[in-house]
């Protein structure tokens, strides 16, 4: 006799048959089989070749105490630039006589 039970999504789950199944696994491959996967692995593996994209690396910055003396007078600070100087003068203000 079979040993069925429900499983709580209400699927019936035969454990005979996954015992079978799992000795099925376990046993080896009989020699058609193993050609037969040999064949679409190596099937798989040349397409994955061509489907490869090559990986782009970062260029590796060097560490701080190797920064040169040049690029340290460009890291400080830079020097205040003047405001332009225009010629329009700013309006006057109304005078408030209720004040």
């Amino acid at each position: 006799m079979t040993k069925r039970v429900k499983s709580a999504k209400g699927v019936i789950v035969d454990f005979d048959h996954l015992h079978i199944k799992e000795k099925l696994l376990a046993a080896p491959a009989p020699v058609d089989v193993k050609i037969r996967q040999n064949f679409i692995e190596s099937r798989l593996k040349r397409r994955a070749k061509k489907a490869v994209v090559p990986i782009e690396v970062a260029p590796v910055l060097p560490s701080p105490a190797e920064v040169l003396p040049e690029a340290m007078e460009v890291l400080q600070e830079p020097e205040p630039v003047a405001k332009p100087v225009t010629k329009q003068r700013a309006r006057k203000k109304p005078i408030n006589k209720e004040e």
